[in-house]
C-alpha cells in the first residue's frame, strides 16, 4: 500500500498524473491534479482522494452505525405514525 496517498480499491488500480492539483476542502496542493482532496483530509474524512468514495474501513464504521441506529428510527417513525393517527 502507498502511504502517500489515501484511494479506495478501484482508484489504487488506475495511474494518475504528477502534477498537482488543489484540494477542494483545504485549499492545498494534491499529488495529481486527478485527486479531489489532499492526503490529511481524504483520512480526516475516511474517504478515496480521487473520487471521494468511502474507504473500506470508513464504510464498514458507517454501517455498523447504521446498524445501531436503526431501532430507534424504526421507534420513531412509529412514535410519528401514533400522532398521526391521533390528529
Amino acid at each position: 500500500m502507498d502511504h502517500h496517498n489515501y484511494l479506495c480499491d478501484q482508484c489504487e488500480e488506475k495511474a494518475f498524473t504528477c502534477s498537482t492539483g488543489t484540494c477542494e476542502k483545504c485549499g492545498t496542493s494534491t499529488t495529481s491534479s486527478y485527486y479531489q482532496l489532499c492526503l490529511t483530509c481524504a483520512e480526516e474524512l475516511g474517504i478515496c482522494q480521487a473520487c471521494q468514495r468511502p474507504k473500506a474501513k470508513m464504510l464498514k464504521r458507517l454501517t455498523q452505525l447504521a446498524l445501531e441506529s436503526a431501532p430507534k428510527a424504526n421507534r420513531a417513525v412509529e412514535i410519528a405514525k401514533r400522532i398521526r393517527r391521533k390528529n
